[in-house]
Order: structure tokens, then sequence, then C-alpha cells
């Protein structure tokens, strides 16, 4: 699924789907204009205006009205990189900044639900390049308050979000797709769809050996 933008008579721009696209070059040129905090103050804030930009390039035209029209409970956070554009320094000051939780009213220029103003959103699932593949998983452990490191078929712990992203660093990790949910609803269960994905990483190994297994 991709974000969808629709640009009505009033210039305004309705975000109308739960992959909320941002590209990962200007994230990073912002972190670098962003000495002395004026731009943004938190991690949210940070990917709005980052879309901003995105909005802007790909309409020609200036706009900041990025309108969210209910209250979800989960809301995916897809990057593009251009690994011609960012450093590996670049990289380990995109992972650092990164939020466990986040308010889902920084997102947006605005919302129409009160509930959205108030709701914040937990991180779950953290997907991330390694490499030319995606093939390296993070997922949030809520019996355990712990996270699943999910590598090469291999399942391991991560005792708290500092500990991921020391991970993310040591192996050269782009992340690809931050998942944030309601963690009061936890509308899903990302350590059964880890396991589904590695067993079907096990398969294409034994048939094919590319480690290729998104398709």
């Amino acid at each position: 699924s991709q974000q969808k933008e629709s640009i009505d008579d009033s210039n305004r721009t309705t975000f109308t789907r739960r992959v909320y696209q941002v590209d990962a070059t200007t994230i990073c040129q912002l972190i670098k204009r962003n000495e002395n905090k004026c731009l943004y103050k938190s991690f949210g804030q940070l990917l709005y205006q980052a879309s901003i930009d995105r909005i802007e390039t790909a309409c020609n035209h200036q706009n900041d009205d990025l309108l969210l029209i209910n209250a979800p409970d989960l809301i995916s956070v897809a990057f593009h990189w251009n690994s011609s554009e960012c450093t590996t320094s670049d990289v380990e000051d995109f992972v650092s900044i990164i939020e466990p939780f986040i308010n889902l009213r920084e997102l947006f220029y605005d919302v129409t639900i009160s509930d959205a103003r108030i709701k914040q959103l937990c991180l779950i699932g953290l997907i991330c390049f390694y490499g030319n593949t995606i093939e390296v998983f993070f997922s949030y452990e809520h019996s355990t308050s712990k996270w699943l490191f999910c590598f090469d078929g291999n399942v391991t712990v991560a005792n708290d979000w500092n500990a991921v992203i020391r991970k993310c660093i040591d192996f050269h990790l782009q992340p690809f797709l931050l998942i944030y949910a309601n963690s009061q609803q936890n509308p899903v269960d990302i350590s059964q769809l880890l396991k589904r994905t590695i067993l079907q990483e096990k398969s294409n190994h034994n048939n094919n050996h590319n480690g290729e297994f998104f398709h």
C-alpha cells in the first residue's frame, strides 16, 4: 500500500492510507539542520517536516495542510532510501533519532477527530534493509517488554529500545518500515507474522538459496 494524496480546491492534502511515506534523505538533511531544535522537537514532528518536503516536491508547490480524518489504531511509516545520497554517519544519526512511541497529532497539520489529538501509538515492529535485501526484523514482545531480533532465520532478544538502536548501528541497518500501534488494542500480532516470514525464508533458501523471500 502507498500513501494516497488528493488535493482539493482548498489546497488541502488528505491522508487516506495507513502508510506514511517519507524520504530518508530528507530526514537526514533535516537532522543536520536542527542543531538548535528550531525545526522539530520530536520524531513525529521530524516526520511531518519531511512529509511536507515530499509533497512540495511531488506537487511542485508549497503545501503544509496534511489532514488526518480518522484516529487509527495502527499506522506504518515507510522510508525511501537513496544510498548514493546517505553516508554511514547519516544512517546512524537517522537510527538514533527514532522514538519507540509517537503522538499521532504531530504527524499532521490538523486532525478532524478529537481522539486523534491525544492518541499516542507505540512502536511494535521494525523492518530494515540489510545490504540490498529486506531481511531484518525487530518485534516488540508485550508479554516480556523486550524486543525480538530476527536475522538470517535466527531470533535473539534485545532487552530494550537502546539495544535495538545499537544493533541497527552495529549491523549497518537502514530502517525501511516502522509499525506503530495502539498498545491498548494490540491490533497486530507481529511475532506471528515474523514466524511465518522466517519459515518462508528458510523454504526459499532450501529451494533457490538466493535469500529473497518477498514477492
